[in-house]
């Protein structure tokens, strides 16, 4: 019985640090285009400039809502491949599942969004 529960809580461990590990952080492989502006225990707010033809390389956010400051056009290619193309609007604001994903601005005018990633388990 011990070691069944010693099981369950390394699976436990495991998934949680599996979302963070495996996932790129985009702040990390893109500085440049993502830049954090507040960091703490209950969220994460990325400030994210994309120029046009920018594209970030798969990474990944937890739960996490977008707010665009302007309007553009982007391309979302998820991992496995399915690739999404988005028409923002200034103001528009949307809620986002966690998620892994390339984006690159396929637009003509330069893309400004701010993402609020929510910190915290995810049970379902």
């Amino acid at each position: 019985m011990k070691l069944f529960f010693q099981t369950l809580i390394l699976l436990f461990i495991g998934s949680c640090l599996s979302q963070t590990m495996f996932a790129q952080d985009p702040v990390a492989i893109a500085p440049k285009i993502y830049r954090t502006r507040l960091d703490n225990n209950k969220v994460r707010v990325l400030d994210v400039w994309l120029k046009p033809g920018d594209k970030v390389a798969l990474h990944g956010h937890p739960d996490y809502v977008s707010y665009a400051l302007s309007s553009g056009i982007a391309k979302f290619t998820d991992e496995k491949g399915k690739a999404t193309r988005v028409v923002m609007k200034a103001g528009q604001c949307t809620w986002h599942n966690e998620e892994k994903h390339t984006v690159q601005n396929v637009g003509k005018h330069p893309l400004h969004v701010l993402c609020v990633e929510v910190k915290g388990f995810r049970w379902l």
